[in-house]
């Protein structure tokens, strides 16, 4: 017994709404086009299988009647609501459905807010005259700036970490970034879940770590500005403060408890203990340190900008009590210097070890 062949056009009809399946072969392929209308709009998909296309046009038909049949149970009062409705959006070519999911998404992006206020703020900082720069976007081309700057990578590792979490959480353009959502965001700030228990509560970060991020998003931010990604009267980083942080007190080491660390340490971690100690150096410029750097006879280290925090040069003074440490650790046999990184992280990791 044969089976009938299906005819096209397909009209799938359910109350008042149709939707028509056609058969649109393309390059010598089965390919079908479903078409409806949504209100004045003609919709139209296709599909490379009858039954997809089907289905398809069952969805869209049994969804349009079902809104027909709501409609038709419209209160006098409800429909009164829907004429002003749609008579307040005529002129902007949009379906009162459409105006409705926009406005739905504005609400949600300002956490409820008022929308005119936004609205309002957008227009007075001109926004619209300011190319349209997705966060992501300006924080890749910052990262890509500080490189050719020369800026160290420790730096660039830091921005593009902090920077980096904020991207992720404003994902719209840099100008549409409001002070009091920034400021929202830091005091909210939580420390990452480990690994092992992704499900433990999250605490809140220190005061010192929020500012350590609000510096990082006041320099995409002044980037951005810099860039004309911004209005060039942008100062909502003057509404996010800097949070209070208590003194730390900073622990000096006696000459006595200075000789016992220093006489009790691994001898291939003198250098480093001693450059901290007596030369002021921070750990991570010491860690990036080189013996070529180290001029005992002249009696100056150089800090390259390449590994300073404030990615600028300068000269550190060797004192008598370093340069006599230092001395019998840069030495070698025959005369030689020694050579390479100061702190020897396979020879430290050894002795930890």
């Amino acid at each position: 017994m044969s089976r009938k062949k299906a005819e096209f056009p397909k009209v799938i009809r359910v109350g008042q709404t149709k939707a028509t399946i056609y058969k649109t072969p393309t390059n010598g392929c089965d390919a079908y086009t479903v078409v409806w209308y949504e209100g004045p709009g003609r919709k139209r998909k296709a599909f490379a299988d009858a039954g997809l296309a089907e289905i398809h046009a069952n969805s869209q038909v049994n969804n349009l009647s079902n809104g027909e049949t709501r409609a038709a149970k419209l209160s006098g009062a409800e429909c009164l609501e829907y004429v002003r409705a749609r008579n307040t959006i005529q002129g902007y070519a949009l379906s009162l459905d459409t105006a409705m999911a926009e406005w739905r998404e504005a609400k949600d992006l300002l956490k409820g807010g008022a929308i005119m206020d936004a609205v309002r703020y957008f227009v007075s900082k001109k926004v619209m005259n300011v190319q349209p720069k997705q966060v992501r976007v300006v924080l890749d081309e910052m990262i890509k700036a500080k490189r050719a700057e020369g800026c160290s990578e420790r730096y660039i590792q830091d921005l593009e970490s902090r920077c980096g979490k904020f991207a992720r959480e404003f994902r719209r353009a840099i100008a549409t970034i409001r002070g009091f959502e920034i400021r929202t965001w830091l005091q909210e700030l939580t420390r990452e879940g480990s690994k092992k228990n992704k499900r433990a509560p999250r605490k809140p970060v220190t005061n010192r770590t929020r500012n350590n991020f609000r510096l990082c998003i006041q320099t995409l931010f002044s980037y951005a500005k810099a860039q004309q990604y911004l209005p060039t009267d942008w100062n909502d980083m003057d509404l996010v403060p800097l949070w209070k942080v208590k003194d730390e007190e900073v622990e000096i080491f006696t000459p006595e408890e200075m000789s016992i660390l220093l006489a009790n340490a691994p001898d291939n971690l003198v250098p480093f203990l001693t450059i901290g100690g007596f030369a002021g150096l921070r750990s991570a410029e010491i860690e990036r340190l080189d013996w070529s750097k180290v001029d005992l006879e002249n009696g100056y280290i150089t800090v390259d900008a390449s590994i300073a925090k404030t990615n600028s040069r300068r000269l550190v003074p060797i004192v008598p009590n370093l340069k006599a440490w230092l001395t019998e650790h840069k030495a070698l046999a025959g005369g030689h210097e020694r050579t390479g990184p100061v702190l020897e992280l396979a020879m430290l990791a050894s002795t930890v070890m």
